[in-house]
């Protein structure tokens, strides 16, 4: 038995996008199973088909957005060929949930799919306003795509990774990740991270190693850090080992790499430490 806090994940999406639906969910319930009782966190998705009743005395949205919207600590919103249904007051129920979300200062991460379609089979009118909001959310921030069912995974549970390293993970943000956007307003504008020297040098190596990975070993009067085929620490100083332990450990407090298995021994980039790797190789 152990005590958590309990953070509602609200999943906003049109109807063309169930896969996708299904996916954040068994995400969050494996990430559940993962690291609830480390981090003392459990994440309960939650949506209109799961979480909404019957009820009377308000537009079918309004009633949505009282049951479940306005109690809802992240949201993730997911998009393919479709905006979505007009509600009377938004384009589409899925934008207005997401404008009511951002705009009380909650975090949100926009994903839009690029998996292939055939466009014959698409709404024409539904797929030209997608394309507007999507330029619209490239226009204010950066957004996450994608083109496999895999891909989207990784994507949901990197954001998840990265969110529980926080020490308030799901109140407010700073706009560290590059899937979190402000496409409507409502949050100031904040710089990326400010990593190190020794950690920009070691995530650089780490993105042009065939298998991503970082290996540290300790051993008896020392230790190693190695990556691309190369030994990081110059020597075996106390001074030296607490330098690169910093700039590994601040790569992982980002999200920029994650441990694989339980060691301690082997760290993988992500998804989003490829992208900043990339930023800082072309800057």
């Amino acid at each position: 038995m152990y005590t958590a806090n309990v953070y509602k994940v609200f999943l906003a999406s049109p109807s063309d996008v169930a896969k996708e639906r299904q996916i954040a969910r068994e995400v969050i319930q494996k990430w559940n199973d993962l690291h609830s009782e480390e981090t003392g966190i459990v994440l309960q998705a939650i949506g209109w088909e799961t979480h909404s009743y019957s009820a009377m005395g308000d537009r079918a949205q309004g009633v949505l957005n009282k049951q479940i919207l306005q109690d809802a600590d992240f949201l993730v919103g997911m998009f393919w060929t479709r905006i979505g249904t007009p509600t009377g007051d938004h384009e589409s129920g899925t934008l207005e949930e997401i404008r009511e979300h951002i705009n009380k200062g909650k975090p949100a991460m926009i994903c839009f799919s690029d998996q292939p379609v055939q466009m014959g089979s698409v709404d024409q009118e539904q797929y030209q306003k997608l394309m507007a909001f999507k330029d619209e959310c490239y226009q204010k921030g950066l957004v996450s795509s994608y083109e496999t069912l895999d891909a989207f995974s990784n994507i949901i549970n990197e954001a998840l990774v990265r969110r529980a390293n926080k020490q308030d993970p799901f109140v407010g943000f700073q706009r560290e990740e590059s899937i979190i956007i402000d496409p409507f307003g409502g949050y100031p504008e904040i710089s990326k991270p400010q990593l190190s020297a020794e950690a920009r040098e070691l995530l650089i190596e780490a993105s042009n190693d065939s298998h991503g990975d970082i290996m540290k070993v300790a051993y008896l009067g020392g230790s190693s850090i190695q990556t691309n085929g190369k030994q990081i620490l110059q020597n075996d100083s106390a001074r030296e080992i607490a330098r690169w332990d910093a700039a590994l450990n601040s790569l992982i407090n980002e999200g920029y790499v994650e441990p694989v298995g339980h060691k301690g021994q082997v760290f993988r980039i992500t998804h989003a430490g490829y992208e900043y790797a990339d930023i800082l190789k072309n800057a």
